[in-house]
């Protein structure tokens, strides 16, 4: 582990030096920076000042000037993110995104003494850490005008890795979807029940209470054209007489295409068009 450890670090040290002599340089002749760095020959380069073709080796192994350093350890970093966003085939928006920021930011805050949570902590505890906090959160977000925009309820069933599931979302008019629950049913089915109107109906009114102990604020459910699900909806509206179900049709839709994208013409047709599309790029 350590020698494979060293051999990264290596490599990325190689690609860094690499980097930072590839930057465009532009000779900065403004005096006050020229003799607050020396008299050496200075350019502007990342967002830093560098002296021309400062490698790595050379700024570690002489002293050098506060900015180089940084240059340096600017150009490490970013050659480490982006060895391991092509060695871990992680999709490259992901560098982008709010949480990788957040990453950064708090990984300037840590000291030495900080380690790295190891897989089990990721997929233990601080898994239900997490979830737990976006519980909290999303709960606060949609009950905040839940009352004066009133309440939608979307539900579907989904099996994942043979895992019979039932998610439940719920929303306002001034809040996006939020997940309320995904429910395991394996218990249930263990026991011979069955996802049927009565048990789906009973875990959405689980839902009602959670967000809207009165239930007078409920005013939608949303389910796809499933006979149980639609039954169940018209269980829930008449437990909840303010509420009206309605066909989810974009769910429908969705179906409707993924049936017709797996017919032979139009599976010949991709394969058609991605054979041109490969010609072309390839030309």
């Amino acid at each position: 582990m350590f020698r494979v450890g060293a051999a990264v670090a290596t490599t990325q040290e190689a690609a860094a030096s690499t980097l930072i002599n590839s930057y465009s340089k532009k000779t900065c002749v403004r005096g006050s920076l020229q003799g607050a760095l020396g008299a050496e020959v200075i350019a502007h380069t990342h967002d830093c000042i560098v002296p021309q073709q400062m490698a790595i080796s050379t700024a570690l192994s002489k002293p050098v000037v506060h900015a180089d350093l940084r240059a340096a350890n600017n150009a490490r970093l970013t050659t480490a993110i982006a060895d391991l966003w092509h060695a871990e085939n992680i999709p490259d928006r992901t560098v982008m995104t709010p949480r990788f920021k957040e990453v950064i930011d708090a990984a300037r805050m840590v000291g030495m003494d900080y380690k790295l949570p190891n897989r089990n902590h990721i997929g233990g505890y601080l898994l239900q850490e997490n979830a737990a906090a976006y519980k909290k959160g999303n709960y606060a977000e949609v009950t905040r005008d839940g009352p004066k925009f009133g309440y939608t309820l979307e539900g579907d069933g989904a099996t994942v890795i043979k895992r019979p599931l039932l998610n439940g979302l719920i929303m306002n008019g001034n809040c996006y979807p939020v997940v309320a629950c995904v429910r395991d049913c394996s218990e249930h089915l263990a026991e011979g029940g069955s996802k049927n109107c009565t048990y789906i109906a009973d875990v959405f009114s689980e839902l009602v209470k959670q967000y809207d102990p009165k239930g007078t604020d409920t005013d939608i459910f949303y389910f796809d054209g499933a006979a149980n699900v639609q039954k169940a909806g018209r269980i829930l509206e008449a437990r909840y007489p303010r509420t009206t179900t309605l066909y989810g049709g974009e769910h429908a839709l969705a179906l409707w295409f993924s049936k017709v994208a797996k017919s032979p013409a139009i599976r010949l047709g991709n394969m058609l068009l991605f054979a041109c599309l490969f010609a072309f790029t390839n030309d």
